[in-house]
């Protein structure tokens, strides 16, 4: 129900729009065939964020009971200022990054992608650093009854602030990613991606030993800032300086 009333609360805008939006089954049409291929690379690249998170679980599973559900609940509450700042900010680039990158306005483009990032730090290192200060009595207020105890709330925070660490890197990823795709280059965001997920697999198992299921969410976030800092370096590489001073 609420994705239908996210569709169709956007069709009268779209409907004042110069558009004439009729439907057309015709698969072979140039502009199809180029998004298909462009958006093969940024699917994979996007399920690898899910095969992380299967392969926590699995890990997970190995350790004691209630670290399933203390990664999940840290997960959902590290993803709440992911989802508002890093994410839509990503979203809001893109299509200015694109539009920069078609004209070859590349310092343009250099800007945009510096006051994003800039942004997007300004609100998520106090997201950040909140939730590491204060995610245990958050924890307790939104969780902690029935048979979520003080003990699964500890483990959930075990979590959370580990998760909270990586919280600038992830939401780096996701912009640094809109900058490669204003160039029409996805192939190289998704090999970045996957070594990260080579990586975090491999961190979970050296750091669940020490750190039980903060060891997971600190595998995480070591990998995503992994992902990120490449992606930095191969768009320096790239475009030349971004600012990141």
């Amino acid at each position: 129900v609420g994705g239908a009333h996210q569709v169709v609360a956007q069709l009268p805008h779209l409907s004042r729009l110069p558009l004439r939006i009729k439907p057309n089954f015709n698969f072979a049409l140039p502009g199809i065939k180029k998004i298909g291929t462009l958006m093969l690379p940024t699917t994979v690249g996007i399920s690898v964020d899910q095969i992380n998170a299967f392969v926590d679980t699995a890990c997970a599973s190995f350790l004691p009971l209630g670290s399933i559900t203390a990664l999940y609940y840290s997960n959902r509450l590290m993803q709440l200022p992911l989802a508002i700042f890093g994410i839509s900010l990503a979203t809001v680039s893109l299509p200015a990054m694109s539009d920069e990158a078609s004209r070859g306005n590349i310092q343009a483009l250099k800007e945009t992608l510096n006051y994003s990032i800039r942004l997007m730090l300004f609100a998520v290192i106090p997201s950040m650093a909140g939730l590491v200060v204060f995610g245990r009595p958050i924890i307790k207020l939104l969780f902690e009854h029935g048979r979520f105890d003080a003990y699964a709330s500890s483990l959930t925070y075990s979590a959370l602030a580990f998760y909270a660490l990586g919280l600038p890197a992830y939401s780096a990823v996701k912009i640094f990613a809109s900058a490669f795709y204003s160039f029409k280059e996805t192939a190289y965001p998704v090999k970045v991606a996957v070594i990260s997920m080579l990586l975090n697999a491999s961190l979970n198992i050296i750091l669940m030993e020490r750190f039980a299921v903060g060891g997971l969410a600190l595998a995480t976030a070591i990998s995503s800032a992994f992902n990120g800092f490449w992606l930095f370096v191969a768009l320096r590489r790239k475009i030349g300086l971004i600012g990141g001073r």
